[in-house]
């Protein structure tokens, strides 16, 4: 068995990370995993109290970009 292998996929939305993901993890016989929940989850604790509401303002396309 050899060494796991680990791809991090960053770009715009529908830009194609999920595409690129199934493709990979179908080539390498893995499993994908996203991270965006969790990291909002903790940015919103970290930053916003917990408050989701007022973290969703800054989670948008125009403020993204």
């Amino acid at each position: 068995m050899g060494s796991p292998k680990i791809f991090l996929l960053n770009g715009p939305g529908r830009s194609g990370k999920d595409t690129a993901a199934d493709f990979l993890a179908g080539t390498y016989a893995g499993h994908v995993r996203k991270f965006a929940a969790p990291i909002k989850r903790a940015v919103t604790a970290i930053y916003h109290g917990g408050d989701r509401a007022d973290f969703n303002k800054y989670d948008t396309p125009e403020f993204k970009d």
